[in-house]
């Protein structure tokens, strides 16, 4: 009975259809903005059509201007499993297109979709009506499709880069590739190329290519094709490799893979980065890891002058576990180079087998009219990563019959009353805008009464339903003329997209005068720095504040008065999370109380003014001696608190002996809007020393740390060495030197630990800022940074040569933890993988104390452990998924790893003084280096350059596998010379009759044995590492990662004490020394891997006593009378092992 009534109701709507069948279908366009449409498509359901008309579903149709004219374009499609119709057009700036739709007995032959050119001649076009690609001499180019298409061009000179290598070699950064005997893509040979229009409408154009030399049997297939319907670049690249030996595509410099230029015309400056919102962004661009950022395998540029973007990502599925390393995609204000990323391999290189291939891709999207390129992008690549395509909606608002069906974004339109579809009584529009932003409606209208209300009502297209329901929503009932205002933030939700179907009903009598949209910015930005009350110097007066959604121009403005009746005033583009100035020294203020205030800006909108803030400025003060001397006696343990921003509830539980020798590192808060007193609540009760982190936090809130938290010591750097010389960013320089200075008022010290690439960053700042550098080196603390591989050798002697000279305080050793490991290639022991591919899990716990271990050796007296693996979650700890080598979690617990391998490692070099002083280091150095810049062959020496044959000669470089020791050794192969300071201050006198030498005389490996070795007699037996400075010992293997136990025969002096012998294997230290005036021997070992024990003969003239503790480490303690040694097998079951024997 159910299913006959079904029928007939089925019948009877079909009857009623049938009855209501027009002969043409209304269709109305709307482009609100002030932008053109270039070229798009809009999809009309093709179903829904046929009803309206009356005619058997799949009859094809045609679209005529309602007006008469030429039929537009029309082509059938499916898209999201439904079939459609495609009209393509182009509109104008603030237009509207009324169209009707007519059943048609065929449909046209889609001339637009076509294949234009001879690409095997080097020219070639593809277009499908809204996109076109075409290739030229300088490359291909990638733009909008529109009939006339001058000026509409996105991309130029986009072409594929890349090498091929015979070998993995890791990252090649310093050196050309060719003198490596790599092939480059750029020689490749065209073989053939063809053009055709696939059978379901894809302009598609494959050039093949044959690479030269040792590569030839390898062909690279480009493959680029546009899609029916859509906006967007599909490019195929595939490696095929006919040989019977494997390639590689190498890791070259910053990686290759597709690269062009921004078209200025559509894409003009300033634009737009968005990677990880569509509200943040970074103005002219910025280089992305997308290994560091989840899902940021993608990217979107955009031009707010001319509301055009591209979008581009991974064709392929990119899995996390791919998301290794650190290879960068390059974005700039003038053009792109984007890395291919393999879902097995990761980032390059790339192994080729031998007769296999390899296949990898992008795809570009065009966005137009100010819609946000970031979201389209972002629905791209999360379609790519499910193997389908996106629906990319045509930039226009579309009406079919009286029913809105697709809205437009749009932030600002003026009157567009005349857009608004249907007419008399009742006028619709379809808008959608970002959920950030407040738009606000303005309406006037004449004729309107109590009873002859105007009404505006608004419905969802699409997304969540209203608060009221998924039906009408009445924004506005008015019985008066106006003008009204209609707010339509209460309409977002969340991070969706509103997409509003807006309906204005006039009661009788009333005419619609005006209807536009406006952005707002009713909400002032919060102020940040200096906070209400600070008390900072002039030159401290630097001004920061947390931005508002979508905003990157902002005007700040400071005054003596509160009415800012004659301010200072600023405008300031930046597109970060908490924007920031600094004043030029001309602004500086006065001293005395001032008051500051911002606000945010946008074309011809000016945004609320944040409240007014008090501060005082005082004049400079006089510099103080350090708050906390770094010493050999005292030295000083930093951890890393990266994961914390509140420390009224922190409670690290550091051992009470050691809290005098840790300092917490904060760090973060000036990017999540925390004021500086908030963040640091809690700090002074704690029994640590304190230091920050310091990219850009407000200089009057350093000071205002340095004024209220007793146990803050110092400030952090890392990685902006050259900051302290040259502008990477705008004032980046004036901002470091205003800092330091800071430091000296307080007697903070502040610590910088750096290396360098094919630069010289040691060499340059001293010879561009030397003098601020000796005049501020007494609150110094110069470091080697261990992550940046290249030169750590160069990098830990230019900082001991400036320690040694007297130029800076102190100089330190810092383990960025993970950074190194994973640069370096080490996955496992024994395994290098080349140049960033590290996997970080595997990073031995113990790496910390080797690194702290040969700082120790050189006289450091700041340790810095940080990075990647030093903190980890609280919940990651618990479950037991942290990263092995994590030192604490984001609740102050400390880890096994520190307890077992940190702490006594610490605890051992405080008590028993084993870091020696400068006058004991410098006792044991014979020659000094400097630079008096001869040329060099860097063919040969690519990563060290000038300094290639000193530390070759010395130090020694290995290889591991194929990749060359000069890229990542970072241990002595040798203690024999100690350690070599380089004097970057010149040829200056370290006293104690250290002889200086001009690295020019240093050329050949030959010529720096022959000088070295005179200098320096041997001193021990065995390869290991070890290092002697006073009464200090100090043991590592010499091999960063290599299975490969070592041996070692350290003389001891006269006295009781005569030798220490033993074998030290991979990852594994001793630390060792003489007390008691020779008749006392305290030693600690320990080992990454506890099944293998420590293995120690110790030459004494009588039978001495020991003690082992723990006790269950004493595997084997044995006396041999005759030959007067004492043998010994230590176990690491519990970590740690000491001995002391006397």
């Amino acid at each position: 009975m159910n299913a006959v009534l079904h029928r007939l109701i089925a019948l009877c709507c079909a009857g009623a259809v049938l009855r209501a069948a027009a002969s043409s279908v209304p269709i109305t366009l709307a482009n609100y903005t002030a932008m053109p449409v270039h070229a798009t498509a809009v999809a009309l359901d093709h179903r829904d059509l046929c009803m309206r008309l009356g005619v058997p579903e799949g009859t094809p149709v045609a679209i005529h201007p309602a007006a008469g004219g030429a039929a537009l374009r029309v082509e059938p499609g499916r898209e999201a499993d439904r079939p459609v119709v495609r009209c393509l057009v182009s509109l104008s700036p603030r237009s509207r297109v009324d169209l009707l739709a007519t059943a048609a007995a065929a449909w046209p032959d889609r001339a637009w979709i076509r294949t234009e050119g001879r690409p095997d001649g080097g020219q070639a076009l593809l277009g499908n009506g809204i996109v076109r690609w075409a290739l030229g001499p300088g490359g291909w180019e990638f733009g909008f499709d529109p009939a006339v298409p001058e000026g509409a061009v996105l991309i130029r000179g986009g072409t594929l880069d890349f090498w091929v290598d015979r070998e993995n070699r890791g990252r090649i950064l310093n050196g050309e590739p060719a003198d490596y005997g790599l092939e480059s893509f750029r020689a490749a040979r065209l073989e053939r190329a063809a053009a055709a229009v696939t059978p379901d409408g894809r302009p598609t154009v494959t050039i093949v290519r044959r690479m030269a030399g040792f590569a030839s049997a390898m062909t690279v297939h480009e493959t680029f094709e546009l899609l029916p319907g859509q906006p967007l670049l599909v490019c195929r690249v595939r490696w095929q490799n006919d040989g019977d030996t494997p390639l590689w595509i190498a890791y070259v410099k910053s990686g290759d893979g597709i690269r062009g230029q921004w078209a200025a015309a559509l894409l003009t400056r300033p634009l737009v980065q968005r990677k990880k919102s569509a509200e943040l962004g970074d103005l002219d661009g910025s280089e992305t890891r997308p290994a560091w950022v989840g899902e940021i395998f993608r990217n979107s540029m955009e031009s707010p002058a001319t509301g055009c973007g591209v979008g581009l990502s991974t064709l392929l599925p990119t899995p996390s576990a791919v998301g290794t390393g650190s290879m960068i995609w390059g974005m700039s204000g003038t053009g792109f180079q984007c890395n291919f990323i393999d879902p097995v391999q990761g980032q390059f290189p790339f192994l080729v087998p031998a007769r296999g291939s390899l296949e990898n891709g992008f795809v570009f999207l065009a966005a137009q009219t100010g819609a946000s390129v970031f979201r389209q992008t972002l629905d791209l690549w999360r379609a790519l990563q499910q193997g389908r395509l996106p629906r990319l909606p045509a930039p226009c608002a579309v009406f079919v019959g009286d029913a809105p069906v697709q809205a437009q974004t749009v932030a600002t339109a003026p009157d567009f009353t005349a857009l608004l579809a249907g007419n008399g009584a009742v006028r619709r529009a379809a808008i959608a805008f970002e959920p950030h932003q407040f738009i606000e409606g303005r309406l006037t209208f004449t004729g309107a009464s109590a009873t002859a209300p105007v009404e505006v009502t608004a419905r969802r297209l699409s997304g969540p339903a209203s608060a009221a329901g998924a039906g009408p929503v009445r924004l506005l009932r008015a019985t008066a003329p106006g003008p009204h205002f209609i707010d339509f933030k209460s309409l977002a939700t969340g991070d969706t997209l509103p997409e509003l179907a807006l309906e204005i009903s006039l009661g009788d009598g009333a005419q619609l005068k005006e209807f536009g949209l406006a952005e707002r910015l009713p909400v002032a930005p919060r102020s940040l720095s200096p906070l209400a009350g600070a008390t900072c110097t002039s030159f401290a007066t630097m001004f920061r504040w947390q931005g508002l959604p979508g905003i990157v121009d902002y005007e700040v403005q400071w005054a003596p008065t509160r009415d800012f009746a004659s301010p200072h005033a600023q405008r300031v583009a930046l597109g970060e999370p908490c924007p920031w100035y600094v004043p030029d020294d001309a602004q500086l203020p006065a001293p005395g109380a001032w008051f500051w205030r911002v606000r945010g800006l946008k074309p011809g909108v000016e945004g609320a003014w944040s409240e007014a803030r008090t501060f005082t400025v005082t004049a400079e003060r006089p510099r103080q001696p350090l708050r906390r001397p770094l010493t050999a006696a005292a030295p000083l343990f930093t951890v890393e608190a990266t994961r914390v921003l509140n420390y009224a509830d922190f409670r690290p539980d550091f051992p009470a002996d050691l809290a005098p020798h840790l300092a917490i590192v904060a760090e973060g808060f000036e990017n999540k809007g925390i004021p500086v007193d908030e963040f640091a609540r809690g700090m002074k009760g704690l029994p640590e020393a304190f230091m920050l982190r310091s990219h850009w936090v407000g200089l009057a809130d350093l000071e205002w740390l340095f004024q209220h938290v007793p146990n803050f010591v110092g400030i952090q750097g890392g990685e902006h060495l050259s900051s302290l010389y040259r502008d990477g960013r705008p004032k980046e320089r004036l901002y470091h030197h205003r800092m330091i200075r800071l430091c000296a008022q307080y007697g903070m010290f502040y610590q910088e630990a750096d290396g360098t690439y094919r630069d010289d960053k040691w060499q340059e700042l001293m010879d561009q800022q030397g003098a601020f550098v000796r005049e501020f080196g007494p609150w110094l603390v110069l470091s080697q940074k261990n992550n940046i591989i290249r030169r750590q050798f160069y990098s830990q002697s230019a900082a001991l040569g400036l320690w040694l000279g007297g130029i800076t305080h102190q100089h330190g050793a810092w383990e960025d933890g993970g950074f190194y490991w994973q640069n370096a290639g080490f996955n496992g022991l024994g395994r290098c993988d080349g140049e960033r591919r590290g996997v970080l899990k595997t990073m031995p716990r113990i790496f910390w104390d080797l690194v702290i271990v040969m700082g120790a050796a050189r006289g450091c007296g700041l340790y810095s452990l940080d990075g990647q693996t030093l903190m980890v979650g609280a919940k990651e700890a618990d479950q037991g998924t942290a990263l092995p080598s994590g030192l604490w979690d984001n609740t102050g617990r400390t880890t096994d790893t520190f307890r077992r391998f940190v702490a006594p490692l610490i605890r051992g070099i405080v008590q028993h003084g084993l870091i020696p002083t400068k006058e004991q280091v410098r006792g044991d150095v014979k020659l000094a280096v400097f630079n008096d810049h001869p040329r060099v062959d860097e063919k040969v020496w690519p990563h060290y350059a000038e300094y290639g044959p000193l530390f070759a000669g010395t130090y020694g470089f290995r290889k591991m596998g194929q990749i060359d020791g000069q890229l990542w050794e970072f241990f002595p192969n040798t203690g024999r010379y100690h350690f070599i300071p380089v004097l970057v201050q010149g040829d200056e006198p370290l006293g104690g009759g250290i002889r200086n030498l001009p690295v020019s005389q240093l050329q050949t490996t030959a010529r720096v044995k022959e000088i070295f070795d005179a200098a320096y007699a041997p001193w021990y037996e065995g390869d290991a590492f070890v290092s002697r400075a006073g009464d200090a010992i100090t043991v590592l293997n010499s091999r960063e990662n290599e299975d490969v136990t070592e041996s070692y025969s350290v003389p001891l002096g006269g006295g009781t004490l005569q030798s220490l012998a033993g074998k030290v294997g991979p990852h594994a230290y001793l630390v060792a020394k003489i007390e008691d005036n020779g008749r006392r021997l305290w030693l600690q070992a320990n080992t990454e891997y506890a099944e293998r024990d420590t293995e120690l003969v110790i030459t004494c003239v009588h039978r001495p006593e020991w003690k082992i503790l723990p006790a269950a480490a004493a595997k084997q303690a044995t006396w041999d009378e005759a030959t007067r040694r004492l043998t010994l097998r230590l176990g690491h079951a519990q970590g740690a092992a000491e001995v002391t024997l006397k």
